[in-house]
């Protein structure tokens, strides 16, 4: 159950690059989910001859270097795009580029063929989401092959983080007694990755979850390694991962912290979430969440009021316009009490005959798919 790289090796004495050379190869890849469903991912078909096979033909560098420089990011990184879609439409949009880059194989290619398969944490698993090719005809599809997969699954996250390492063992095994800059580069590389202690590996972690990549100075400085050991070490577990998760890049975390240190007391008086029930458990992240905050709003406010409303919600609304209970503005019907946050539900309360969503008072969503809570 998780991911697996099937390699066979092969001579090429035609390619004179001597890395290409000795880790030329023919690479099936094969992912089954939690649930049992096993999908090939290397299947494609030979626009030459018209059959289709499961395996590719090439060098299996750049597949190797691509996940040691993104492997925490592999591992930790949430998807940032609204929706599941595919490595070259979200790879269309400038602000998503980078994410693309350090989560879809497509990024990895060099001239070479992959799939369009990307990975990205969801929670304790990591989903992957594999796209066929571009229809024969067009301008991306003028390629010696064309892959036709097309799958989304749930992973467990140390299946796949085995899997990776296996991969780049055996890559570099394959490497043993070749000297070349490139391939000393990789082994180097790879033993900061695997010779990482307890704590460098729990801030590389962090670091990923922010998009950030952890051995890049420049993105993760001092400065914000200091203020990751001053603010999160000492936060639980849940709320860390929901800032880490939240937040993109350095300025978002220090604004998010920002926000929890101002509301720092109202925050103390949630009730706790308590366990995950079966139920919540067979959901992704993002149902979790819902269903959690759902939860929340049945118990004692730490608020003004002493309760907190169950919100209405228009039929057109998804899941994701949920306002916050902090905000009076969300079309609640005001209380013939006078007070501006009560909906009429109070004890003693009664609502004002008023439309509570009309056109102009509906809220419109900022996000009409955002990134799964944690």
């Amino acid at each position: 159950m998780g991911l697996s790289f099937h390699v066979e090796w092969l001579d090429a004495p035609g390619v004179a690059d001597v890395v290409d050379a000795a880790l030329w190869a023919r690479l099936e890849m094969v992912a089954e989910g939690v649930d049992g469903t096993a999908v090939p991912l290397t299947e494609l078909r030979d626009a030459r001859t018209g059959q289709v096979r499961s395996g590719v033909y090439g060098s299996l560098y750049p597949l190797a270097r691509w996940v040691v420089d993104a492997y925490w990011n592999l591992l930790w990184e949430i998807r940032r795009t609204p929706r599941l879609q595919s490595g070259r439409n979200a790879a269309r949009i400038e602000a998503l580029r980078p994410w693309v880059q350090r989560h879809c194989l497509l990024a990895a290619r060099e001239g070479f063929s992959l799939p369009d398969l990307t990975l990205a944490r969801d929670g304790e698993h990591v989903v992957l989401a594999l796209f066929p090719d571009p229809p024969a005809g067009s301008v991306s599809a003028r390629r010696p092959v064309s892959f036709i997969g097309r799958a989304t699954l749930r992973l467990r996250r140390e299946a796949v983080e085995e899997a990776l390492r296996t991969f780049v063992d055996a890559v570099l095994e394959r490497l043993r007694g070749v000297e070349h800059p490139d391939a000393q580069r990789l082994r180097d590389d790879w033993s900061a990755i695997f010779d990482a202690d307890e704590a460098e590996a729990r801030l590389c972690a962090w670091a990923a979850r922010l998009g950030i990549d952890p051995y890049d100075e420049e993105q993760l400085d001092e400065r914000l390694v200091e203020f990751i050991e001053d603010h999160l070490v000492g936060l639980p577990a849940g709320l860390r991962t929901d800032l880490l998760d939240a937040a993109s890049g350095a300025t978002e975390l220090e604004q998010a912290v920002s926000w929890l240190a101002r509301h720092d007391s109202v925050l103390h008086g949630l009730p706790e979430p308590g366990p995950i029930g079966p139920r919540e458990a067979a959901g992704s992240a993002h149902q979790v969440g819902y269903a959690r905050a759902r939860r929340l709003r049945r118990f004692p406010s730490p608020w003004k009021r002493s309760w907190v409303p169950t919100v209405q919600r228009s039929p057109s609304w998804s899941a994701a316009s949920f306002p916050t209970p902090r905000a009076p503005s969300v079309g609640l019907a005001p209380c013939t009490c006078g007070d501006s946050g009560c909906s009429g539900r109070g004890p003693g309360c009664s609502p004002a005959p008023t439309n509570a969503f009309s056109a102009k008072g509906a809220p419109s969503p900022r996000n009409s798919s955002p990134p799964p809570p944690r």
